[in-house]
């Protein structure tokens, strides 16, 4: 798995010139940096750690301070880590198991798990076959 990846989609194509994603043009960062989803999302995600690492998924809560034009931030990132090797089928159950949490399809590919095509392609994939509107 690659160690750079599009913090916006999750891609690890780079562009010609290897500074930005080749996929949707946005800003690439190492796997393990802050994962960039709404506060919803961050409190799902830190109330199902526990389920999520069953997957082999860490979630690591962290305070940041962050420059804005009025002044510094705090702010709480999360970062997600995989742990462990993921068995076949893993990747799958988690994207659904997201879903389940109404983790909204972008935030999942904030996550950065795979390669946005297959993640969009697990998180649909079911849903049509549970009769879920897509």
């Amino acid at each position: 798995m690659s160690e750079l990846r599009c913090l916006v989609c999750g891609s690890s194509q780079l562009d010609p010139l290897g500074y930005k994603c080749g996929r949707c043009g946005m800003a690439i960062g190492l796997r393990n940096e802050k994962c960039y989803v709404t506060e919803e999302t961050k409190e799902k995600l830190l109330a199902h750690s526990s389920e999520l690492s069953k997957f082999g998924i860490e979630i690591q809560q962290h305070e940041s301070l962050q420059k804005s034009a009025g002044g510094d931030l705090a702010g709480v990132g999360i970062a997600l880590q995989i742990v462990e090797a993921m068995r076949p089928g893993t990747l799958r159950d988690l994207v659904c198991f997201l879903r389940k949490l109404a983790v909204p399809e972008e935030e999942v590919l904030s996550l950065r798990l795979d390669e946005p095509e297959q993640i969009l392609t697990y998180y649909r994939m079911d849903k049509k076959r549970n009769g879920e509107d897509l």
